[in-house]
């Protein structure tokens, strides 16, 4: 089974735990040397998509992109 014919399921696994382990690895590390200010950070993770071609029109406002499945459903819970 794949995500597209591109990019299989096997490939996006592996990238997030290899995400996994190095944001594990560098909150240790922080951690270790004092330099957080809460003990209890919590993680951001950002997410970045980008496409090959651009629109027509140059534009600098983010848009919104419906999702099918999001994990917060503004329908049940206050975002």
């Amino acid at each position: 089974m794949s995500l597209d014919d591109r990019v299989s399921t096997a490939q996006v696994q592996k990238a997030i735990k290899s995400l996994m382990a190095y944001s594990a690895k560098k909150k240790k590390e922080t951690q270790e040397a004092g330099k957080t200010l809460f003990a209890d950070e919590d993680e951001n993770v950002w997410l970045v998509v980008t496409t090959k071609t651009m629109s027509p029109s140059l534009s600098f406002k983010p848009q919104q992109i419906p999702i099918a499945h999001p994990i917060v459903d503004p329908r049940t819970s206050p975002i």
